[in-house]
């Protein structure tokens, strides 16, 4: 197992873990470091499995902080009841708005398409009926961005006038 790590035996392989762990742990408790937090969560989601754990450090970190990685990925785990979290659309498209908006960190285009997705499907629109207009706007964000699924759907909807859904989630 010797290589690029330096690490030769399973043994020393686990204790490097949990020195990870306790690492990003300690960043995100004790430091209050919104991004030890999000590796803490993506360390537990990743590495070992645990989807429950990632859930609670991504719901404290999204309240406790406004991390928009930890809001967008909490919005992801909502969308598809992930986590012990429920399968809850609404929730997810509340979460999704803040990184949306923030399209300067990496996670706001994939945000911008979930809420465009979203929209479409009439997802916290006062009468459930899809908003295609506020639909397009999330669409026309996203694919300005570069998200291609983005530019498929604004593309169709502009010529059929209600977006394609074929739901292709930016998780």
């Amino acid at each position: 197992m010797a290589g690029l790590t330096g690490l030769s035996t399973e043994e020393e392989a686990r204790e490097y873990l949990d020195n990870v762990r306790t690492e990003y742990s300690f960043q995100c408790y004790k430091e209050n470091d919104a991004n030890g937090c999000q590796r803490l969560a993506d360390f537990l989601q990743a590495v070992r499995k645990d989807f429950v754990g990632a859930a609670r450090v991504l719901t404290w970190n999204c309240q406790q902080h406004g991390h928009h990685e930890s809001c967008a990925k909490l919005g992801a785990y909502h969308l598809v009841g992930r986590g012990g979290v429920p399968e809850d659309r609404a929730t997810a498209y509340s979460l999704f708005l803040g990184p949306c908006e923030q399209s300067s960190i990496d996670v706001g285009p994939d945000c911008c398409h979930n809420l465009g997705l979203l929209a479409a499907q009439g997802v916290r629109q006062p009468d459930g009926q899809p908003n295609h207009d506020l639909s397009r706007r999330f669409f026309a964000k996203a694919c300005n961005a570069g998200v291609v699924p983005s530019c498929m759907h604004l593309a169709i909807s502009l010529v059929t006038h209600e977006p394609r859904m074929k739901c292709i989630w930016m998780l």
